[in-house]
């Protein structure tokens, strides 16, 4: 927990949502227009929201599949209404640390913006 509990839980439920495959529960924690860019080793991937939320409902979720719960928050950056966490998780056997863009609206903390990074290879699911 990183003292700023309305991000704690934007995270948790960004994260269980990854974790579960429950696409609704992503969609309630960024904001409908965010973008999802990132490398997979070394490529290179970048989609709208509702792509990212296909590619973590797609197939058996990390949840059911037994897969232990990884999440760590390493650092968060608040700035009036904009904020940054930086997120250390595990999702279908990839260890990836996440760039989240934070902006605080009427509805609260929602994700604007996502940027990865994880040294694995694309998982063949």
């Amino acid at each position: 927990m990183t003292g700023f509990a309305e991000i704690d839980d934007l995270v948790e439920a960004y994260y269980q949502g990854m974790h579960a495959g429950d696409g609704d529960l992503l969609r309630r924690a960024f904001d409908p227009d965010a973008r999802v860019r990132g490398f997979f080793a070394s490529q290179f991937l970048d989609s709208p929201l509702e792509g990212f939320v296909g590619a973590m409902t797609s197939g058996p979720s990390p949840a059911s599949q037994g897969e232990a719960r990884r999440l760590e928050i390493l650092q968060v950056r608040v700035d009036g209404d904009i904020a940054t966490a930086v997120v250390l998780d595990t999702v279908h056997g990839a260890t990836f640390t996440d760039h989240l863009a934070l902006v605080r609206g009427e509805g609260g903390w929602r994700i604007v913006g996502k940027t990865y990074t994880t040294p694995t290879a694309l998982p063949g699911r």
